[in-house]
């Protein structure tokens, strides 16, 4: 079977036509919304929903990150006020240890000497920290910190 001229050209055309499509698609892509005005619009419209999609997204990005900055600046104050409280704590455990730790073990008024932690001490002299002030029969005056404190005997 033999083909003629016109079932030769019927049968090539659409190869030509393909091969032109092929050389100029990115052309005929970016100028068909001229002959198509309906899908310009709506292509407008779904690009202006998806900027706002992204908008929105990144407006709640911004509003969680400001969210995890006072999160983290609540962290860091509420470490520094239980540091705080702890170390007052601590101060007070201490000047509470050394309140007691001064023990009155024997007091010589005449001599102005008394013992205190077994060591011999007299006015005006430090003792484990605090400065002897008085001495009387049955108690001694220490000075600490600014601070006047009577030790008694069998305390």
């Amino acid at each position: 079977m033999r083909l003629n001229g016109w079932q030769l050209l019927m049968l090539g055309i659409p190869f030509f036509i393909g091969g032109i499509v092929y050389l100029f698609s990115e052309d005929i892509v970016k100028n068909i919304h001229f002959l198509f005005p309906e899908y310009q619009e709506q292509r407008i419209i779904i690009l202006n929903e998806k900027v706002d999609t992204y908008l929105n997204i990144e407006k709640k990005s911004s509003h969680y990150r400001e969210i995890e900055d006072k999160i983290a600046a609540r962290r860091s104050n509420a470490t520094w006020i239980t540091d705080t409280i702890l170390y007052s704590k601590q101060k007070i455990d201490q000047l509470e240890v050394q309140k007691r730790a001064w023990k009155l073990q024997m007091a010589y008024p005449k001599k102005n000497t008394a013992i205190i932690n077994g060591k011999l001490t007299g006015i005006n002299k430090m003792v484990d920290g605090a400065k002897v002030i008085a001495i009387e029969n049955l108690r001694v005056l220490l000075k600490h910190d600014e601070r006047l404190e009577w030790v008694t005997l069998f305390q």
